[in-house]
This record gives C-alpha cells, sequence and structure tokens, in this order.
C-alpha cells in the first residue's frame, strides 16, 4: 500500500502484498455481475455462503475476490473520474521474480481525475473556452487550488446553494453524486464480503489482501468524499479497524495507547511500520485499558553516563520554607570562574522558568528523596537552553517535580496545591519523553507517535499539558511547539496527491489540537475533560480527583490538597449531562448513584453535547434530556463484562435488550436478574429516533415530582442505542445465542426534566 504517506526510512518494513493470479484476471465489463460471468452468485458471496465454492479451494477463490474486489474496484474508480486507468500498471515484478501489488500509481491518477473534473466542469460553465486552454491552464494550478476548486461546487451543490451556474454544471454534479453513491455502496459491500470471510474462517483470507482491498477502499472513499460529491453516507470500516488490531499487537503497539488514531485501515497499517518503542507485552491489553502497568523504574543516570555520578539533593526543609513563603521552588544553574557547575535553589516565580513534564517511570522520577543524578539535571539544562528563551543571556531557571516537590507525607500536599500556577506561568513546558526522542524529522511519525506516547496516556501529564502557555515536545533533534504539530501542512489544504488519499495527517492533527482545547467555561471544559482522561491511567487512584481538579479550577485547599470524586461533582457550577452516559463504575453514594467514581482507561469517547449542562439537588442531578417511558416492569440480568444495546424498531417505540461483550460493571450484580419498576430510558441524542452508536441511561423508579416539576428516578445501566433491522437481529441471534430477549414498548418524550439519583 505504497500509496500511503510512510515515511522513508520505514518503507522497508511495508507488507508485500502478492498478486495471485490464480482466478481470471478482471474483464472490466462491469462490478455487478462479475461473479456470474464466472459460475458464481453475487448473492452467496454477499452473504457469506463461501462453503458451496469449496471445490475451488480456498487460494482460489481469495484469488477470485482480489481480482473482484480490488480490480474491480480500481476500474469502477477510473469510469466515475473518465481517467483512462491500465490494472496492470498496480503489479509489478519484484527481484524475487514474485509479482506484487502496488497502489503507488493511484497517486498520479488521482491528480490527474482531479484535474479532468475541473476541466468537464469548467466546459460545462463555459461552452466558448476550448478544452485545450482550460487544460494548459489547470496544468498550471496548484493541486491545492484545483481541489479547492471542486470542493466548493460539490458543497454548493450539496447545500442547494448552486444558483449562478449553468444547468450542465448543476447536471454534470448532480450525475457525479449519484456515480459516487453508488461506488460507495459497491465498497461497502467489499468490505461486508472481507468481513464476513474473517468471521466464517473460510477462504481464509491473507491479512495483507484484506489490508489492501481494505486501504484502497477507504483511500478511494477518502478521494470522493474530497472532490466528488458531500455524502452523507460513508463506507464502514469499522470491522476491518477491529480485525487489525490484533495484527498491531504482533507489531509491538497497544491497542489503548494507539486507538486515538487507529480511526482507518491506513493508520492500521502506517502504524504497524513504526517502531512502538515498547519493550512491554500487550497481548493482554484492549482498545479500553491498557494492562501492562508502567515499570517502576528506579533513578536513571543519562545512557552517556558511567552511572557513578553524584546527585543534585534539595532539602525537604529548605522546599517547605519557599513555599510556605508564597513561592515556588526552583533549580539555577551557576558557574564559577573556573567553569564549575553547581545547582541551586531559588523562588521560580522570580525568574521565567521552564517547566519539566515527563513519565516518572522513565527515570527521571524518585519515589525516596527530592535527588537526580547531576548528569540528568546537566542534560535537563542542556535541553531547555535549546528552547527559545524570553530575553537573552538571562539565568535559565529549571522546575521538575522530582526535585521542587517536597517528599515528605506530610508536606507534599503544599507542592500539589502549586501545580496548577506552576504549569500555567512557567514560560514554557518541556516534555521529556525517552521514547519521543528517538523520534526524528518526518511530521506525520511526529504526530503519531506523540498521541500514542506512554506521556499522553498518563493522568498528571494531562494538566501539565492543558494548563501550558507554551508546550514544547521535545524530539531527536529538536523540541516542537505543540501547535506546530496541528498547524504545519493546515488540515483543511489538499496540497499533495496523498492528501487526496489519506486523511491521517488530518485525523492526527485533529486528535492533537483537540486535546489541548482551552476552553473557559466550566461545563465545556469538564467535558473535554471526559473525553481525555478516557485515555489515560494512573498508578494511584487518588490523584485523578486532585488532577480534575487543579484543571476545573477547584479550590484544592478546602479539601486538603487531596478531594475525593464526589468533592470534585459538589464543587462544580455545572456537570455536563454527558457523564450520566459514561461507562464504567457508579459512586456507591446516596443521590450519586449515577456519577462515574473514575474516567480513566475507558478508551470509550463522547461525543460532547456542550450545549446541555445539568446541577446538583439534595436529592439527585437535574437535567433536561429526550426518553422513552416503558409501559410495563420488566427483568433485566446483569452479567459481569456485558453491557446491553437496545435495539429500536423505527415504526412504534418497540425496544429489545441485547447483549454486548464489554469489559465494564465488574462490581455490578453478577447473574442475578433485577426486577426493575417502572422503567424509562433517558436518550443521549436529542433526535425523535436514536441513532446508530449513541447511548442511553436506563433508569428506574421514576416518579413524577410535582413540586419540582421533575421526573426522579434511579440510574441502573448505561446501554447503547441501535435501529433495529432483519441484518442486526440476524447478527446478534448468531453471536448471542442462548440469550433471552426481552420485548419492550414505551412512548418517546421529547424533552423531560430528570433528576437521577
Amino acid at each position: 500500500m505504497d500509496h500511503l504517506p510512510i515515511p522513508d526510512h520505514y518503507r522497508g518494513n511495508m507488507i508485500a502484498v502478492p498478486y495471485l493470479g490464480l482466478a481470471p484476471e478482471y474483464d472490466e465489463l462491469g462490478f455487478e455481475g462479475f461473479p456470474e460471468r464466472h459460475g458464481l452468485s453475487t448473492e452467496s458471496l454477499q452473504n457469506g455462503n463461501f462453503d458451496q465454492y469449496r471445490a475451488q479451494g480456498s487460494e482460489w477463490l481469495e484469488s477470485f475476490l482480489q481480482e473482484w474486489l480490488f480490480f474491480g474496484i480500481l476500474h469502477e474508480f477510473s469510469k466515475i473520474c473518465d481517467v483512462p486507468l491500465q490494472l496492470t500498471d498496480f503489479v509489478y515484478t519484484n527481484a524475487k521474480k514474485e509479482r506484487i501489488i502496488t497502489t503507488r500509481p493511484l497517486l498520479s491518477y488521482a491528480r490527474r481525475a482531479v484535474q479532468e473534473l475541473v476541466i468537464s466542469l469548467l466546459i460545462k460553465g463555459n461552452k466558448n473556452i476550448e478544452r485545450k486552454d482550460i487544460r494548459e491552464k489547470c496544468l498550471q494550478i496548484p493541486l491545492s487550488g484545483l481541489s479547492r476548486l471542486l470542493v466548493n461546487w460539490t458543497t454548493a451543490f450539496s447545500d442547494g446553494t448552486l444558483t449562478h451556474c449553468r444547468v450542465e454544471v448543476s447536471s454534470l454534479l448532480a450525475a457525479l453524486h449519484r456515480v459516487s453513491q453508488s461506488f460507495s455502496m459497491i465498497m461497502s459491500r467489499a468490505i461486508r464480503i472481507l468481513e464476513l470471510a474473517g468471521q466464517r474462517g473460510w477462504p481464509a483470507i491473507r491479512i495483507s489482501l484484506s489490508l489492501s482491498i481494505g486501504v484502497l477502499c477507504e483511500s478511494l472513499q477518502w478521494f470522493a468524499l474530497n472532490c466528488l460529491a458531500k455524502q452523507r453516507d460513508s463506507i464502514s470500516i469499522v470491522p476491518l479497524i477491529v480485525y487489525f488490531r490484533e495484527y498491531l499487537k504482533k507489531q509491538g503497539w497497544c491497542p489503548n495507547r494507539s486507538s486515538k488514531v487507529l480511526l482507518s485501515v491506513g493508520a492500521c497499517l502506517t502504524m504497524s511500520y513504526l517502531p512502538s518503542y515498547d519493550i512491554r507485552s500487550h497481548s493482554r491489553c484492549d482498545r479500553n485499558a491498557c494492562l501492562e502497568p508502567s515499570k517502576r523504574l528506579e533513578t536513571q543516570h543519562n545512557v552517556s553516563c558511567d552511572g557513578h555520578c553524584e546527585h543534585t539533593h534539595f532539602d525537604d526543609q529548605d522546599l517547605v520554607q519557599i513555599l510556605r513563603n508564597g513561592g515556588n521552588p526552583g533549580i539555577m544553574m551557576c558557574t564559577t570562574k573556573l567553569n564549575a557547575i553547581s545547582y541551586k535553589l531559588v523562588d521560580a516565580f522570580s525568574y521565567p522558568f521552564i517547566a519539566i513534564s515527563h513519565v516518572w517511570s522513565h527515570g527521571l522520577g524518585n519515589p525516596s528523596s527530592n535527588s537526580l543524578p547531576n548528569c540528568q539535571v546537566s542534560r535537563l539544562f542542556a535541553l531547555i537552553a535549546k528552547l527559545p528563551q524570553p530575553h537573552e543571556g538571562g539565568d535559565l531557571v529549571l522546575w521538575i517535580d522530582t526535585l521542587c516537590v517536597p517528599i515528605s507525607p506530610q508536606h507534599k500536599y503544599l507542592g500539589i496545591l502549586k501545580l496548577r500556577e506552576v504549569y500555567a506561568t512557567a514560560s514554557k513546558v518541556l516534555v521529556v519523553d525517552v521514547n519521543l526522542m528517538r523520534v526524528g524529522t518526518n511530521w506525520l511519525e511526529r504526530r503519531l507517535q506523540f498521541i500514542c506516547s506512554e506521556w499522553s496516556r498518563r493522568l498528571w501529564t494531562l494538566q501539565e499539558g492543558r494548563l501550558a502557555s507554551a508546550l514544547y515536545i521535545q524530539y531527536k533533534d529538536e523540541a516542537v511547539d505543540v501547535k506546530d504539530l496541528w498547524q504545519q501542512e493546515q488540515p483543511k489544504d489538499i496540497t499533495t496527491e496523498n492528501d487526496l488519499l489519506s486523511n491521517m495527517n488530518q485525523i492526527a492533527q485533529f486528535s492533537i489540537k483537540s486535546d489541548f482545547n482551552s476552553a473557559s467555561e466550566q461545563g465545556v471544559h469538564f467535558a473535554h475533560l471526559i473525553n481525555d482522561l478516557a485515555y489515560r491511567s494512573t498508578t494511584e487512584a487518588k490523584d485523578e480527583p486532585i488532577c480534575i481538579g487543579t484543571l476545573l479550577g477547584v479550590q484544592l485547599e478546602d479539601f486538603g490538597g487531596t478531594p475525593t470524586m464526589v468533592d470534585i461533582y459538589r464543587s462544580c457550577r455545572s456537570i455536563p449531562v454527558d457523564v450520566i452516559f459514561t461507562l464504567g463504575p457508579r459512586l456507591k453514594l446516596d443521590g450519586f448513584g449515577w456519577a462515574p467514581s473514575t474516567f480513566l482507561n475507558r478508551g470509550s469517547p463522547l461525543v460532547p453535547s456542550f450545549n446541555r449542562d445539568g446541577m446538583l439537588t439534595p436529592i439527585g442531578f437535574k437535567f433536561g434530556k429526550p426518553g422513552i417511558q416503558f409501559s410495563d416492569n420488566f427483568e433485566l440480568y446483569y452479567r459481569k463484562n456485558v453491557i446491553y444495546s437496545m435495539c429500536f424498531n423505527d415504526g412504534n417505540i418497540a425496544c429489545t435488550f441485547v447483549p454486548v461483550r464489554f469489559k465494564e460493571y465488574e462490581d455490578e450484580f453478577g447473574l442475578a436478574p433485577k426486577r426493575l419498576s417502572r422503567p424509562a430510558i433517558i436518550l443521549e441524542n436529542s433526535k425523535e429516533q436514536p441513532s446508530l452508536y449513541n447511548r442511553g441511561a436506563l433508569v428506574s423508579e421514576v416518579e413524577y415530582d410535582v413540586d419540582r416539576q421533575t421526573f426522579n428516578c434511579k440510574f441502573e445501566i448505561v446501554v447503547y442505542m441501535e435501529h433495529w433491522t432483519e441484518e442486526t437481529a440476524s447478527k446478534r441471534e448468531a453471536t448471542f445465542q442462548g440469550w433471552k430477549h426481552i420485548l419492550l414498548k414505551g412512548s418517546l418524550e421529547r424533552d423531560r426534566t430528570w433528576c437521577i439519583r
């Protein structure tokens, strides 16, 4: 899959996709009917009925699917764009005389496709212009300009605002829209066939072939979304992404750490070529949690040191004195006339200081004393000296928690209370992650490695990065302002053929930018935090409310520096309603049964509503949301490691509870049934019909409070919401045979004021 923007120095790691050549070559007579022209059935293949072709053998059928799904889709692409395409260009013979699939020609075909589409639109718009003249002009326009023209036209057509163009232009755009929709349907069927083959286990389609077809469909879909027509529906690559996560594990990548970028098959493939730099095995990990704890390493010397240098050490009482005087300890490097170097303790708030953000297990932590080897302190000063300085010739002052936060339990809280001010007032915060310091100059690799780094997955580093006014990431050759990671190569600009066929840069840039959102409204800020914490972990559960409180501006002094989750909820003026739809365990406290006891390690983010906040009352959490009130009581079997999906019929509100395997609710009710009286579902989605992947909160004991004008209720569990279709029903039935489904009826309430306890 060599059309992807893979860093050049890792292209040697690319998977070779063999051209099998056992089945008849694709005949270019149309995607529809190709199986029938060779004695097979399109319907049977789409339904996963592969057994009837066992006589031909697994490899023959695998080869047939390659001809149909890979070369057939390429040919359909050439027809849509009216660009002649030679299918033989996509096969080459390597040094071992093996015939290998290549997708590099896609890059030039994509550029030509954009040019031809723009030429056709210009000619339709002005018939007095010669095609030859337009072609010459188009060849002089950069790709970014051509693609922007197409985007503007197709967007205007989709929005119904294309009224100033000739009828011929609108007709051409309408035709493009139709063929693009048809093309998406073809690719969706291809993905479905691959998914079914993976489930059935026969034919045994090799992962390289599945990858090649998946990436091709994804790339062409991205091209269609950029250039052909703005569509509401797009192909679903999710089944293939789930399949390839296991493959990535074998390449050393933790599914949890890499989950934020594994939103496409191309990203999965690219990540598999990059080194993970993680020596731990992640065979037990899943998307929701990394189950391999960070190893508590002892304080380490720099690699260039022989391991015998002395330590820089500061006395606990000296740190405490500065803190109690309202200051903040910092380290200043001093040089004598004989060029001897020493370090002294100063009040960092009196200087433009630089704070270090690091992962303790990477060797810069010290759980027993406020000290670090001189070689490490010297290295840190060398790194910050290369950063842009606030003024030339000024004293360098360094802050790092290992040296500047008192280690003694009775005084540690004094340093914790200063953390918000430290990171907010530091002239710069420098991220020092040993694995990121091995990454070179390629911008895509820098982005992907940063998103998947251990620094980006630890709890404490969240506040350090979020509060910083200027955050720098230390790579192998230089430190980079985090803003450059999302501003270099603007996401909305299509500047290369790679951008036409791959959205990896856009995904990475958007992820980094959203992680460092600086919303001022507390409710909105809290909603962002819920998502940020979903991918992070900590070794000490008590640290989570401290970090959340620090970021939300809670006065930690009111709680002795160590608030609980209940303290956090009670301290917030407003709480986003999104919290009730988060997965995970709840607090065991009256009035707080709805409240998550942790937001960490869920790996399943929400799409924050931002426009809906609730407030705490003496009896529970009050907010407005639509819901479904059921007519009858029912029993529900709670099971460990399971959540439930509620499937809706599109007619009357009729629901079916169906189990979904999920590592949540470990401490719930085991296998015992629980009778729910006066049950209802509070809907995350404000639309009349819940859509796929939305969530709901199942509640019971719903009772209208006339005085407060609220529907008071008790929280039970979070469920997923799906439209009920025959396909959904058959897939669930096949996967969960023997489960008793619960059929329910109810009425949709468009807006209710709830008070949930």
